[in-house]
Formats: structure tokens, C-alpha cells, sequence
């Protein structure tokens, strides 16, 4: 049931931004973090496609397909029609089944150390809506503090609500995770040891938290001399996948520049202590009870393992903080016990982050604007595209629209997305200068071949990019023009020239 509610009460800012568009705007189907919610609608359009290896649509340069942002492929593998509303459908069926089911992950795991079915219920509640003290910087109206947004607004991993809100593949890694430790500390670990694997499908960095934690586990009963479970299924099933993607972050020039371009690093210290520094006590309180259970080792071992994590030197460390906030809530409950009235006072600082979200995400969707929304003619143009280019096809356009149209229509652009689009400060300079009017047309002409570039968009984004008119362009024909977008295309009987 909770699981339910959650996914429910989610549900309905969405809802309601579909019964707001209309009076010339369309609902791209996301309300935050629009970028990468574009990329994931993008790679179910591939799978739709026919692809079963990800090849991201955001770069032009050719490249090997990997084995990340499966869930997303094989979710296109069930679109009856690859309309961008039927893929929104899949997007947020999937987010909904990825809410219930690491609700009743979450349930179970809390379930190790907490024997009060009510305890778990309200774990489970916290785990998946409770959040931090960033709250506090959006009471004082400025949410940027020592370089950064608080964790609660913009770390899916350091919390659950933004997870449950926008990440259905976190949702469903995290649930993974959770149901995978808990039957390797019941003893399991073959079994499980395929479920690792299964996670590690879904979210490939989910494998390297897992192993942190069981490593840090281990050496904690080792020091208490207890023994240890066998560690090793957790480890060698998913290791192939691990290798083989961490073999072409190091060795293939788009997975390297991929890996680089990553910008999720932490930020500085005081975030954390804001997001985690009410729970602290009861942290340390519940740590000294835990420790004298049978599982208790592992819930310990996983938050202190955390503030090394989240700062070891890489592109991706605050992603080294995922599910822990699972963690912290079982030591923090463990202090509170039965005393149930002190603990609801104390949880309600816990909520309001969640509630500012909620709240926040209604007001987006009750006002249409970019980039949640996009104009009509936007996306009609989007759609005429799609029936005119082949897939696979280079499209030219501007930032904010080469990161919808790959959502849109199977067709690749050199650049539009933060991390997978290849050079991406280079093709930024690129396509700005195409747009130039003082840019000559054999500069044009060059980088549309040599970067297997089609087609050119041409609407109000590209036009604030300089005052050059496509007509002026003889290799160009227009093939669409309506409400200010146009359509043209490299001609084919010129494209030798």
C-alpha cells in the first residue's frame, strides 16, 4: 500500500500538466530535470527501433553499443505505436511498477533490524519521501549555497523522493540492491548472486556500491571475529559487466569523453552535514544498539562507508551515496523504538523537502513554459520530421532542441545532451558558428559531411543563434515550413558535390 500511495501521489503532477497543455503547448512529460528525462524517452525510442545495445542518438560519431540503460531498450520492445505519448505511457507505467517495488524492497530490508511491522511501514514511508534540511536555503529564497543546491533538490542517490519522482531505473537498481543484501545476510548469496547481476543490468554503478558495502561488512565481522558469508556470487556475476564498461571508459575515445564529461561530483562537506546532520544523533544512538544484533554490522558499516565514498576521486561520486538513506533510516529508528509520538515530531523536518518538491512540481505543471512544455509548432514540426527521416539520421539544430528531438524522432544530433554528447564544448562552438551568418557555406557543407549531418532545423532557437537564412544555402532544400519552424534537407542529387 504504501508503495502505492507513493507512486499515486507522484503520479498526479504529471496528470495534471497533460490537462494543462493545450492553448498552443505541448507536455514534453517531464517537470524536472527535462535533459535527461528527453534522453530516456530517447533510448525506449530506440529500442522501439529495434536496437538491443545502447548507441546513444546524441552524438553522430560512431560507436560500439553497450549494456546500460537496458530497462529503457527493452521497454521500447513494448511500444504498440513509437509515438512520444506511447512512450510516455511505458516511461511512467515503468516509474509507477519501480516505486511499488523498491517500496516492498525497502520493507523487506528494514525487516533485518527492525521487528515492529509499524516501524517498518513508517521506514519504508521515510525511506522512499523522507529527505534533508535543504529546505531551510529554499526558506531563506536562495537555494545556491557554497556552489551548490542542497542534496535533497538535486541527488536522487542521497535520498529516495527524487528517485520514486523521476529515476524509475534508480527506483528499480536501488529495490535490487535492497532485496539483494538482504538474501546474502540470510545466507543466500548463490541466489542472489544472480539478482546481483540483474541489478547491475539495470544500473551498472549499482555493482560497485554493492561491493563496497560488502566489503565493508565483511571487514567489520572480521574485526568483531564472527564469521562471514560467502561474499564471492555478489562479486563474480556482475563482474564481466563491470569490466567490460570500465574497459571502454578507459580505452574508446567517446566512452572516455563520455566518462569525463560526467559532472555529478559532491559538493562541498556542509551539504552533507545540512542533509544528514539531523539524523546524526540518532544515527550514533541506533549504531551502539545495532551493533549488538545479527545484522546489524552491515546497516553501520554501509553509512560509515559513505563519506569516503561520496569523495573518492571521480566523475561520479555523489552517486556513491546511492540507497544509503535506506541505511540511515534503520539506525535512526532503531534509537526511537516504541516511542512512537517522539519519533513523528521528530521525523517532520524530514518531509518538508518532499512536500516543497511535490508542491513545486504543481505549480510547474499548472503553468506551461519551456522546457517542461514546448510550443505545438515545435512538435508538430517534430513529428514531420520523423515521417520524413530515415532512422539513424543527422539532424543540425540548436542546444535545447537537439535535446528533444532524438525524444521525438530515431535521428541522431551532434550534440544536446550533458554527458553523451561527444565534445560537447566543441560542437557547442560548432553549431554556433554554423548558424552565423559570417560562416561560410563550405564550412557548412564540410561539417554536415564529414559529421553525417542530414537534415537542419530551423525554428526560434536556432534563429537566436545569428541571422542566417537556410535559402541562402544552395546544397538545402526545404522540405517543411509551418508556424515559424522549418525543415531542410542536404539535397541528395547534391550531396556529392
Amino acid at each position: 500500500m504504501v508503495g502505492l500511495a507513493l507512486a499515486s501521489i507522484t503520479t498526479i503532477p504529471y496528470l495534471v500538466a497533460f490537462a494543462f497543455q493545450g492553448n498552443g503547448w505541448r507536455f514534453s512529460g517531464f517537470l524536472f530535470n527535462v535533459e535527461d528525462g528527453n534522453s530516456y524517452l530517447a533510448k525506449i525510442l530506440l529500442g522501439s527501433e529495434g536496437a538491443w545495445l545502447f548507441r546513444t542518438p546524441y552524438t553522430t560519431m560512431p560507436h560500439p553499443g553497450s549494456l546500460v540503460y537496458l530497462p529503457y531498450i527493452f521497454l521500447g520492445k513494448l511500444a504498440i505505436v513509437n509515438s512520444h505519448l506511447c512512450l510516455l505511457a511505458l516511461f511512467h507505467g515503468f516509474r509507477f511498477v519501480a516505486t511499488v517495488l523498491l517500496a516492498l524492497a525497502c520493507y523487506d530490508f528494514l525487516g533485518l533490524f527492525l521487528p515492529s511491522e509499524a516501524l517498518r511501514l513508517f521506514g519504508t514511508i521515510l525511506g522512499l519521501a523522507g529527505g534533508g534540511l535543504g529546505w531551510v536555503l529554499f526558506l531563506r529564497g536562495n537555494l545556491e549555497w557554497l556552489g551548490s543546491q542542497p542534496l535533497d533538490f538535486i541527488s536522487p542517490e542521497s535520498f529516495g523522493f527524487l528517485a520514486i519522482f523521476l529515476l524509475p531505473h534508480l527506483s528499480l537498481a536501488r529495490a535490487l540492491l535492497l532485496w539483494t543484501l538482504t538474501g546474502f545476510l540470510k545466507g543466500k548469496s548463490w541466489r542472489w548472486g544472480l539478482l546481483a547481476l540483474a541489478m547491475a543490468l539495470i544500473h551498472p554503478l549499482e555493482a560497485i556500491n554493492l561491493w563496497a558495502i560488502v566489503l565493508a561488512y565483511s571487514l567489520v565481522e572480521i574485526l568483531r571475529s564472527r564469521p562471514i558469508k560467502n561474499p564471492m556470487p555478489l562479486f563474480l556475476f556482475p563482474a564481466p559487466l563491470v569490466f567490460h564498461l570500465a574497459f571502454l571508459a578507459l580505452t574508446h575515445p567517446f566512452y572516455k569523453v563520455w566518462n569525463a564529461q560526467m559532472n555529478v561530483r559532491s559538493p562541498h562537506p556542509l551539504h552533507y552535514l545540512l542533509a544528514y546532520g539531523w539524523v546524526i544523533p540518532a544515527l550514533l544512538i541506533g549504531a551502539l544498539k545495532l551493533l549488538r544484533e545479527p545484522f546489524g554490522d552491515v546497516a553501520v558499516a554501509w553509512t560509515a562507508l559513505t563519506p569516503l565514498l561520496v569523495y573518492l576521486p571521480n566523475t561520479s561520486q555523489r552517486r556513491l551515496a546511492e540507497g544509503v538513506w535506506v541505511a540511515m533510516v534503520a539506525l535512526a529508528l532503531k534509537a526511537f523504538g516504541e516511542r512512537k509520538r517522539l519519533l513523528a515530531l521528530w521525523s517532520v523536518p524530514l518531509f518538508i523537502s518532499s512536500a516543497v518538491i511535490w508542491a513545486g512540481s504543481l505549480a510547474v505543471a499548472a503553468n506551461p513554459s519551456t522546457p517542461a512544455f514546448l510550443p505545438k509548432g515545435e512538435a508538430k514540426a517534430f513529428e514531420a520530421l520523423k515521417s520524413m527521416a530515415k532512422p539513424g539520421d543527422g539532424v543540425i539544430a540548436s542546444y535545447p532542441t537537439s535535446n528533444l528531438l532524438p525524444a521525438w524522432a530515431p535521428v541522431k544530433v551532434p550534440f544536446g545532451h550533458g554527458a553523451e554528447s561527444y565534445l560537447r564544448d566543441l560542437w557547442e562552438v560548432r553549431v554556433r558558428t554554423f548558424f552565423s551568418p559570417e560562416a561560410p557555406n563550405d564550412f557548412r557543407l564540410e561539417l554536415m559531411r564529414t559529421a553525417r549531418i542530414r537534415w537542419v532545423f530551423w525554428g526560434p532557437e536556432e534563429r537566436a543563434l545569428g541571422a542566417w537564412a537556410p535559402e541562402s544555402m544552395p546544397e538545402l532544400c526545404e522540405r517543411y515550413s509551418e508556424a515559424g519552424y522549418s525543415i531542410w534537407e542536404l539535397c541528395l542529387e547534391r550531396r556529392g558535390r
